[in-house]
């Protein structure tokens, strides 16, 4: 879509479009979970932004036809194509303080969205062991679309090198998918859980900070620059989620995290140097009978070189990245195999070492 320049120094901008898909399942093998599936979608789109003097004003939708077919008898369920119809939409605003030719100030965002998401195959037909998930999963014909209404608001604020910015959200759905666990067992000792449809809300807050410290005019300790510029950035998130159906935590969710990185960079070379840090995951739904599995807090230091070079109009970025640096012992709270598997879940990866060259 081309530009249209209107009025009052106004600008439309946007875009328009179709997208169309088809995917085939055929699981094979006694522990298949799901029977052959076809899933085929087709969709209209468009997003358009009205630039202004003050800022900008936003909107999108997308509305798509999806099918989903059992194309044989599986787990119960007879062969069959349930058809859905979801529809989003949403509206933004972004009003725009900053002033002068390094638009020093703040800028405040805002967004609200109708989104509608149809089910996945394993969502409506699964009934089997699934091997990556370790649980006996099980399908329900009759879920219907996932429905949600989401808002956020946010500011940035910016002065030369420093940056501040925070985000608060909060999402309330008139029916998520979600796997629930029933406290069942099969003879293989497989926990069985079921996909359901519930109410549910989130809410919640991130942030994330950068810091001049070395090199520029703002620098905190230093504005020399000789040995290269180095900056502070910080982040930080948490949300808060709830089945308002069983009125009880939602599984699989994120703890508070925050994380800081010393960033350095000089010429063609670059480094950084940091943590994240996750607080322990309590809020945690019960396993059918059973109490749900929580996560303890962990601390995770990571390292990183880069270097940037060209040969004729080849750009090579290479790379090295250590993660894990002190082999914290450490596990996901976010995994449905810490729920699936408990204290037999794998934790996460241990220090490890990645060495590599990116060509553009």
């Amino acid at each position: 879509q081309q530009p249209l320049r209107l009025s009052n120094g106004m600008q439309l901008d946007g875009t328009v479009g179709i997208q169309h898909e088809r995917n085939d399942l055929q699981a094979e093998g006694t522990e298949k979970f799901v029977g052959p599936s076809r899933t085929q979608s087709a969709a209209l789109f468009t997003y358009q932004a009205l630039k202004t003097r003050w800022g900008e004003l936003s909107a999108g939708a997308r509305t798509e036809s999806v099918s989903v077919a059992l194309r044989e008898a599986f787990g119960g369920n007879m062969a069959q194509t349930q058809n859905f119809n979801p529809l989003s939409v949403g509206l933004g605003v972004m009003r725009n303080l900053r002033e002068g030719e390094l638009q020093n100030g703040w800028q405040i965002t805002s967004h609200l969205s109708a989104n509608q998401r149809a089910p996945k195959d394993y969502e409506l037909f699964a009934h089997g062991p699934h091997v990556a998930t370790a649980a006996y999963e099980v399908g329900n014909a009759n879920i219907g679309l996932e429905k949600a209404t989401q808002f956020d608001v946010g500011g940035e604020w910016q002065q030369g090198g420093h940056k501040v910015g925070v985000t608060a959200f909060s999402s309330r759905f008139a029916n998520y998918i979600s796997q629930q666990a029933t406290g069942e067992f099969t003879t293989a000792g497989l926990p069985v859980y079921n996909f359901e449809g519930v109410r549910a809300r989130f809410y919640g807050i991130e942030s994330t900070a950068k810091v001049r410290m070395v090199g520029g005019q703002d620098a905190v300790l230093s504005a020399n620059a000789a040995h290269g510029a180095m900056d502070l950035e910080m982040r930080a998130d948490m949300v808060h989620a709830q089945d308002l159906t069983h009125n009880s935590p939602l599984p699989r969710i994120a703890p508070m995290r925050v994380g800081t990185d010393a960033v350095w960079s000089r010429n063609a070379w670059g480094a950084r140097l940091g943590f994240m840090h996750a607080a322990a995951q309590n809020r945690v739904p019960d396993n059918g009978a059973s109490q749900g599995v929580t996560t303890a807090a962990n601390t995770l230091w990571h390292a990183a070189l880069n270097y940037h070079t060209h040969s004729g109009p080849t750009h090579w970025l290479l790379f090295a990245k250590l993660d894990n640096i002190t082999n914290k012992l450490a596990y996901s709270s976010t995994s449905v195999l810490t729920q699936t598997m408990g204290s037999n879940a794998p934790p996460l990866a241990g220090r490890s070492l990645k060495v590599g060259a990116q060509v553009s």
